[in-house]
């Protein structure tokens, strides 16, 4: 290895390329804190804050680690690139300041796998309970996808992408006769290679694409 490149950016180079992108940036606007939002950034963040220190009377900005997910359970098919994003987060954690993640349970593994000092605050992922006002006229999914009452529906809310398991979700149709599934999601590349697949099997018209709704309006959208 280079003796100035770690394992991870072997693994994994586009972490070293997002810093080559960010780094500079981060020069320019010379932050007194820094939030590194989710892990790709917690590198580039931790490395600007140990060159920022090293600068005659300067004082370390706080870094701040927003982890979305436990890392080593998101299971990524490649392992190669998997072991390079756990080496990255691993390695640069003993420099952050603070740390927030959105479940109990991922704090709980955070500082058991980790080791950490730092307890984790949780923030939960969720809309506040009761926000909003509801008329009870507002628009629900089964009417939003022309799902007819007491038909079987399977419903996914997210970001679509592969390792989300939405192929098999789509294939079960075959089988499961009566039942439609709608995908409250962004419409990308995948998507649409959902719904030719489900064109192909004859399933298309129990498969229904839906934009995302106001997150406040998400629990009252799914209420059908």
């Amino acid at each position: 290895l280079h003796p100035n490149r770690a394992q991870w950016a072997y693994d994994d180079p586009f972490l070293a390329d997002l810093e080559v992108a960010v780094a500079p940036v981060l020069a320019r606007l010379a932050p007194d804190l820094l939030h590194a939002h989710d892990f790709k950034s917690i590198g580039i963040a931790a490395r600007y804050k140990i060159r920022a220190a090293a600068k005659p009377e300067a004082t370390a900005p706080v870094l701040v680690y927003d982890a979305h997910e436990f890392l080593p359970g998101v299971g990524l098919p490649d392992a190669k690139r998997r072991r390079g994003n756990e080496r990255y987060e691993a390695q640069h954690l003993v420099h952050v300041d603070g740390l927030v993640t959105v479940a109990s349970a991922i704090s709980e593994a955070l500082i058991t796998t980790h080791r950490l000092d730092l307890v984790p605050r949780v923030c939960l992922n969720v809309p506040e309970a009761g926000s909003g006002r509801w008329s009870g006229d507002e628009p629900d999914i089964r009417t939003a996808a022309g799902v007819p009452d007491g038909a079987p529906l399977l419903t996914y809310v997210g970001v679509a992408a592969e390792k989300r398991g939405l192929t098999p979700l789509v294939d079960a149709l075959q089988q499961l006769t009566h039942a439609h599934v709608v995908l409250v999601t962004k419409q990308n590349p995948y998507v649409a290679g959902l719904l030719e697949r489900a064109g192909q099997q004859g399933t298309s018209d129990r498969l229904h694409v839906l934009p995302y709704v106001e997150p406040t309006e998400v629990s009252r959208f799914l209420r059908t």
